[in-house]
């Protein structure tokens, strides 16, 4: 039996271990030491697996807009009946909705987390349609306000003076002369 004599303990073979004898788990974690080889070229996929990638891809972009545009909708329908005696279109809350987004960037993130965060969600729209609110009531009605404004000029416009009374004549009794008569002074 070959003994190598050390001065480290930790180094020196242990009772019954022979120097030359490799120990099994070295051996197994030998190949982590080497520098790993290089990947194997993977190949090229074929075009029906492309086509295929390619119409997943194009369904699930399909899916996730039309989840998007049915969130949307009941964000606006939500708002819209919250503001139903501001008699405002879906289309003026959805782009209300849209430009408030695009002031804050965070509602974007709020929509974005729609799913994971539903009851913030809930909130940002609640908080949207108070604005909305506030931004629509404090504008008059403008039917109204031409209504007001035609009575105003009617009032100025009016006389103050009573027409006077028209003196009743009996035209039944007049011969023509007198008919005559009078119908050149009435025009």
């Amino acid at each position: 039996m070959n003994q190598t004599v050390t001065d480290d303990p930790d180094l020196a073979p242990r009772g019954g271990e022979e120097v030359g004898v490799q120990d099994p788990l070295e051996s197994l974690l030998s190949e982590y030491d080497a520098d790993p080889s290089p990947a194997e070229p993977k190949e090229e996929p074929n075009d029906d697996i492309k086509f295929i990638a390619e119409r997943l891809r194009a369904q699930e972009a399909k899916a996730e807009e039309e989840r998007i545009n049915a969130d949307i909708n009941s964000a606006v329908n939500t708002i819209t009946q919250s503001v139903e005696d501001l008699n405002v279109t879906p289309r003026v809350v959805e782009d209300f909705i849209h430009g408030e987004g695009r002031r804050d960037p965070r509602i974007n993130e709020a929509f974005a987390n729609r799913y994971s965060k539903p009851n913030d969600w809930k909130q940002v729209v609640n908080v949207i349609a108070d604005k909305l609110r506030g931004q629509y009531q404090s504008q008059p009605d403008p039917q109204a306000a031409a209504n007001r404004q035609a009575v105003a000029q009617s009032v100025r416009s009016a006389s103050t003076n009573a027409p006077t009374e028209v003196e009743q004549v009996n035209t039944k009794r007049f011969t023509a002369a007198q008919w005559e008569e009078y119908m050149r002074n009435y025009k």
